[in-house]
């Protein structure tokens, strides 16, 4: 249980990936994008890109060229309902995801 917990709501304790989840929700954008959009740094926006991923609450839904020919992905978030609950006389946590329709 222990592990679950810490791959869904490690991520979810970070506002940069709050704002990343919610920018995805409903077009799939790429890092860069991302970045430069929500006025994260690029390094930082890889990484909690990454971490989403792991987590499996952003996918990756294409990959292209840049004008530049360079490769990107282009990610999208997996779930449309997120609950975190803790109920504290039975001392018990409970995660509800719901995943995207699409």
């Amino acid at each position: 249980m222990d592990k679950v917990i810490d791959e869904v709501l490690g991520p979810l304790a970070d506002d940069y990936s709050i704002r990343i989840l919610a920018a995805t929700r409903d077009d799939g954008k790429t890092v860069r994008k991302l970045s430069r959009e929500l006025d994260i740094p690029i390094a930082t926006c890889y990484r909690r890109v990454k971490e989403l991923v792991d987590a499996n609450l952003l996918e990756v839904v294409d990959k292209k060229l840049t004008q530049e020919g360079k490769r990107a992905t282009v990610l999208r978030t997996n779930v449309s309902f997120l609950q975190v609950s803790f109920e504290f006389e039975d001392r018990e946590l409970k995660i509800s995801i719901e995943p995207s329709e699409e």
